[in-house]
């Protein structure tokens, strides 16, 4: 589990098992499936960063699906 940004009290190993964004790298041998489809929904950066990912690991871009929510709805 990531936190993106752990509290002076969180105990990692006990409330969470990385800090900072999801890193796909630190994933890849227990979710990645190249057959499989994957979605990504948030803030435009983060997308960019899991998409980025995805596409470094050899997942097709028509295996790729996002959606934007947050304020870089609004940023054109």
């Amino acid at each position: 589990m990531f936190y993106d940004a752990p509290l002076a009290t969180d105990v990692q190993g006990r409330d969470y098992d990385n800090a900072g964004f999801i890193d796909l790298g630190k994933l890849r041998d227990e979710i990645l499936l190249a057959d499989a489809d994957y979605y990504i929904c948030g803030p435009v950066p983060f997308m960019r960063l899991q998409h980025d990912a995805l596409k470094s690991m050899d997942i097709h871009e028509s295996k790729i699906y996002y959606q934007v929510f947050g304020p870089d709805l609004f940023a054109e």
